[in-house]
């Protein structure tokens, strides 16, 4: 299984940098890359991300912001905060953040980091397959559940 990965990040060095480390990590892809939190909301909408890197302070909209709206929008993503701010660290994991990383970022921790999301994901999609089985064999008919983006909210 392949993690698709947005990065937020208004700092190109700093984006180039995170990039380059997230791809060399195995079964990582970096499916886009926003500069501020209302390109993040959108491309979020549009590319589903498994994981999202989010810098804090961010122009037009800061990442925490930016996060709850995501959230909204993928209530499932995992969200990893990559800032060279440590006081933002409390509000972060207010808005359910799997991880928060200080830069400079360390390449064993990020490695660590998705490591455990990849775990996490496969034990998800096992759990996915084992109760649509369950729906579909066990009683002999499909629950009668549909999920539906209403305003950027899923229902």
């Amino acid at each position: 299984m392949v993690l698709k990965v947005l990065v937020v990040e208004d700092d190109p060095n700093m984006c180039l940098i995170l990039k380059k480390a997230l791809i060399r990590i195995p079964g990582v892809e970096v499916v886009g890359e926003a500069v501020n939190g209302t390109e993040a909301v959108n491309l979020t909408e549009r590319l589903e991300p498994d994981v999202i890197f989010m810098d804090v302070e961010l122009p037009e909209k800061d990442g925490i912001e930016a996060s709850r709206e995501i959230l909204d929008i993928l209530p499932n993503v995992f969200l990893i905060y990559a800032t060279g701010h440590p006081e933002y660290m409390s509000e972060a994991f207010e808005v359910y953040a799997f991880d928060y990383l200080l830069k400079p970022y360390k390449m064993e921790r990020l490695t660590q980091t998705m490591t455990k999301i990849q775990q996490l994901m496969e034990k998800r999609q096992k759990s996915i397959s084992k109760n649509w089985d369950i729906s579909i064999h066990g009683s002999g008919s499909i629950q009668n559940k549909v999920a539906v983006r209403i305003e950027r909210k899923l229902v």
